[in-house]
Parts: C-alpha cells; structure tokens; sequence
C-alpha cells in the first residue's frame, strides 16, 4: 500500500475521532447539572468545548487547503459563522438577552448534526475519492 494511501486514511480516522470528542464534550455539557450558563461547571465544559471546536476547525481547513478542497473557503466560513454565533448566543445567555442552557446545547447539537450531515460528509467524500485515486 501506498505512503499517501495511509496518510489519507489517517486523516479520516483523524477527523472522526475529533467528531466523537466533540459529541463527547457536547454531552458533558449537557450533562451539567445547572441549568445557568453562567455557572462555574457549564462555563467550564461550554470553553473547553469551544477551545477544541477551535482546534478541530483549524486541522479540518488545513487538510482541506492541503489537498485542493475546491469548496474549503466555504467550509471555513460555515466554521467562522459557527464560532461567532456561537460566541454570540453564550454572551447573550450569560447577560439574560436570551435563552437557556439548553437552548444553548440545542442549537450547538442541530449546527454540528447539520454539519456533519452535509459539509463534512462532502468533505469525507472528497478525501475518499482522493484516496481510490492513488489506489494501484
């Protein structure tokens, strides 16, 4: 088999274990037991949630770049987007404006299914196709 071969599946192995981390993270804090966003435990688990959403985002638009993504300027953005409505809505918890925590969880679980669903999975498409490509 092929090095880049292997360095390809790699990379999707990669990118799923991020995905289940993330719906890791998301569970814990789900699993909080405040319902106040502005709680020390929920403040926790939401930044470490977002924190590693920022490390994930910055690995996946890396392999897109690396391998010629034609859609990665438009995936990136849909993870700039994620971020700053993301950030957004938590603010707006924190100061009363608007929501609960699990409106929070709600609207991250939906924009991750969604992204998941649609996005990445053209993403992990593309990279499979590259990976029949250099097969022998």
């Amino acid at each position: 088999m092929c090095k880049s071969m292997d360095n390809y599946r790699e990379l999707i192995g990669d990118i799923d274990a991020q995905h289940a981390k993330l719906s890791e993270m998301l569970e814990t804090l789900q699993g909080t037991d405040s319902d106040l966003v502005d709680s020390e435990e929920v403040s926790d688990a939401l930044t470490a949630m977002i924190d590693y959403t920022h490390l994930h985002f910055d690995y996946e638009e890396n392999v897109m770049r690396s391998l010629g993504y034609a859609k990665a300027a438009e995936h990136a953005q849909q993870h700039f987007e994620f971020l700053k409505n993301a950030s957004m809505f938590c603010v707006d918890v924190i100061n009363g404006t608007r929501g609960t925590k699990k409106e929070l969880c709600n609207y991250l679980s939906g924009w991750i299914e969604q992204h998941l669903e649609e996005a990445d999975a053209e993403l992990a498409l593309f990279i499979r196709k590259k990976l029949s490509s250099l097969s022998p």
